[in-house]
């Protein structure tokens, strides 16, 4: 239970920092999701000063040609698998869910079903909720609030 307290709390402080990026509230560039694309998406060399993308036009062989991104990445896989890497936002995204998805993994019961366990996980569930909301809360509130 240990465990999957921890990952909540990770996963609320994630969530909280996803806001505060998505509303251009943090330190820089990297940080904020709405300046952040350019680390994504290559820039046109003329235009770069503008900020304007260079349209793709063919599908990649790093895709197996079967996807074709709207833009040119900035390197491979920069808007599909690698994105995490690419700014605050989708990192703290993929920390949140894998967070969750550890949590839940980490409390999967297939051998029996008990009653008193089904309302010891329901308890434990609420918990999770309320510490998460409560950690989310102070982070985007208090602690990211004047940054």
């Amino acid at each position: 239970m240990e465990t999957v307290i921890i990952l909540m709390i990770m996963a609320a402080i994630s969530n909280a920092v996803m806001d505060r990026s998505a509303l251009n509230q943090l330190w820089g560039k990297w940080w904020n999701k709405g300046d952040s694309w350019e680390f994504k998406w290559k820039l046109s060399n003329i235009a770069s000063m503008k900020g304007e993308l260079k349209p793709n036009n063919k599908r990649l062989w790093y895709y197996l040609w079967l996807y074709k991104p709207d833009y040119i990445e900035k390197f491979p896989y920069s808007s599909t698998m690698f994105v995490w890497v690419t700014d605050a936002w989708h990192l703290f995204q993929f920390i949140m869910l894998s967070c969750f998805q550890l949590a839940i993994s980490l409390n999967i019961n297939f051998i029996y079903f008990d009653v008193n366990q089904f309302y010891n996980e329901v308890l434990e569930f609420l918990a999770l909720k309320i510490i998460f909301s409560l950690v989310f809360l102070l982070f985007y509130n208090k602690i990211l609030k004047d940054v």
